[in-house]
């Protein structure tokens, strides 16, 4: 009998051990809990340490995949690292101004994985006020912008073309602010400077290429807005006289834009102006654009600062605007 007892222990034991072996009996790791950075952060750096927690009922040893990007349900693209050993990761720098959404997949030596739940959380925005002296992060279309007495300054002279600026990282949701002002000269007051957001970076429209939204405006105090896709225009707002905006050469102005999704609020000074409603473009650059007019006299425009936030909430009901076609000359000033 005494051999027969040791015979089934044996058999129980290889049982077990057999059933441990296939994950038959295996209990899956815990769900990954207690996120750093905590669910629904706002205003982080843009170098996070990703920490969380994880156990196993059985205490086996666990190896962790990290989903990490901007698609709110991560998948096989936002796969950044796999088989970590540890319940942290640091994914380098990020971009300002972005939601990025990370989930953790547990899993044990015993093939059992546990999923997490999705967690979300948005970087810090950004100041340029240009006082070291560099534009940081621009990139220049070329040689008429440069950064003198802590302005960023586009000067030209007799070149018909659209003279660009921007940030080199793509934005969705934002509240982006600055100020600027035409220095030079009375013959180029009424031709458009502004801001060509959500855009593929340059605008000219000898390249049919240039796709964005163009806010722009004018030192007399009017103000439109255009969507510029693959070479056609088209208003979607007209040009439009404001008191909200400075009045002739050396007047500055605040401009800012709030994109919430396909909503976009209009601000001058700090007083709402105006709103539109466009699924055109989710995403895009933010170019700062004037256009560089053809006469005998200098073009010159100072940019004190460029600021980047996330989006504020929307005011009110955008307002609705009829999109109309036109030809190129439009968004060069009001007619």
């Amino acid at each position: 009998m005494k051999i027969i007892r040791i015979i089934l222990v044996v058999m129980l034991v290889a049982m077990l051990s057999f059933c441990k072996s296939t994950g038959s009996s295996n209990d899956k790791p815990n769900a990954p809990s207690n996120p750093t950075p905590a669910d629904n952060s706002t205003n982080l750096g843009i170098a996070p340490l990703l920490v969380w927690e994880c156990s196993d009922p059985e205490e086996d040893p666990l190896t962790y995949d990290v989903y990490l990007g901007t698609n709110p349900n991560p998948g096989a693209a936002e796969l950044v690292a796999q088989d970590l050993t540890v319940p942290n990761f640091n994914p380098g720098l990020l971009g300002y101004v972005a939601k990025y959404y990370w989930k953790i997949v547990a899993h044990d030596d015993q093939k059992g994985s546990t999923s997490g739940p999705v967690w979300n959380f948005t970087t810090m925005g950004f100041s340029e006020d240009f006082s070291d002296g560099t534009a940081d992060n621009f990139v220049f279309e070329d040689s008429r912008w440069y950064v003198a007495s802590s302005n960023l300054i586009m000067e030209g002279w007799e070149n018909d073309t659209w003279a660009n600026a921007y940030y080199n990282q793509e934005f969705k949701d934002y509240t982006v602010e600055t100020r600027v002002g035409r220095t030079k000269s009375d013959s180029t007051m009424y031709y458009t400077y502004g801001l060509f957001f959500r855009s593929n970076g340059f605008m000219g429209y000898e390249t049919k290429s240039a796709d964005g939204y163009l806010l722009g405006v004018t030192a007399y105090g009017y103000y439109s807005v255009w969507l510029e896709e693959g070479g056609v225009e088209t208003e979607i707002i007209p040009w439009t006289y404001t008191p909200n905006l400075g009045y002739g050469l050396y007047s500055f102005s605040k401009i800012k834009i709030v994109a919430n999704g396909s909503n976009f609020d209009i601000y001058f000074n700090d007083i709402w102006t105006d709103s539109f409603t466009d699924e055109t473009f989710p995403t895009g650059y933010i170019t700062l654009v004037t256009n560089d007019a053809l006469y005998y006299e200098p073009n010159e425009l100072w940019w004190q600062y460029f600021n980047m936030s996330a989006a504020e909430a929307v005011k009110g009901t955008p307002t609705h605007h009829t999109p109309v076609q036109t030809d190129h000359t439009s968004a060069y000033s009001p007619k």
